[in-house]
């Protein structure tokens, strides 16, 4: 929808809270609209509010379980947290229905990363 579009717009011009804004504004309008979610996942995450992105990522999912982008930046969300399992289990899945796609040689090699460290760490 418009106000969804206006937030990608604002948060390439680097207005991040106004992004925010219009992604909420779409979700009101329709909150079963995925992209509205996963956006303004990605405006929270640019603020480094890590939590409220995993909780929008995380509905962009429930919304719609293939959502390959969700999947990937809510993994690289749990990293930047340094959640390892969840960076891991989210790495997984979207390595399981995406195993070509273009993050796929990025992603397999972080979680390889990954999975080293947890086992560096004794779990």
């Amino acid at each position: 929808n418009a106000w969804s579009n206006r937030g990608i717009t604002r948060k390439a011009l680097g207005d991040i809270e106004g992004a925010i804004a219009d992604y909420n504004r779409a979700i009101e309008v329709d909150p079963l609209a995925v992209n509205p979610w996963f956006n303004r996942g990605n405006a929270r995450r640019a603020l480094r509010s890590y939590q409220e992105a995993i909780a929008d990522y995380t509905r962009a999912i429930e919304i719609d379980p293939t959502h390959l982008n969700a999947w990937g930046s809510r993994g690289l969300t749990h990293k930047d947290m340094g959640d390892i399992d969840g960076a891991i289990a989210d790495f997984e899945r979207f390595l399981e229905l995406a195993p070509n796609h273009p993050w796929t040689p990025e992603l397999r090699a972080d979680l390889e990363k990954l999975r080293q460290q947890q086992a560096g760490a004794g779990r």
